[in-house]
């Protein structure tokens, strides 16, 4: 039986950059993940329901139809809610898809 010797090294290496696994990216990411969704029985129709803590607009008021009918409606509505200091569709820099 006969020895055998091996001649091993070893290179180190030390990254210059470290890129954590969380980020402001994948947060957000993970954020829109769960919150976008699809009804079942209308896949067309998604919806996304932003947690409150996060939600940049708690409650909109938008009109889905411009007859002349439901302006006094919304504008009713949207008088009752300016009591919770929430804003309607004329207020906020949304376009309208007319």
């Amino acid at each position: 039986m006969a020895d055998l010797v091996l001649d091993c090294s070893v290179r180190e290496f030390v990254p210059n950059v470290i890129e954590p696994s969380f980020g402001i990216g994948r947060i957000l990411y993970s954020l829109l993940e769960h919150s976008y969704w699809a009804r079942a029985d209308d896949v067309n129709r998604a919806v996304l329901s932003l947690p409150p803590a996060v939600a940049p607009i708690k409650c909109l008021i938008v009109p889905l139809s411009s007859n002349a009918e439901f302006k006094p409606l919304v504008a009713k509505v949207c008088e009752y809610t300016a009591s919770f200091i929430m804003k309607s569709e004329e207020e906020t820099d949304i376009p309208s898809f007319e």
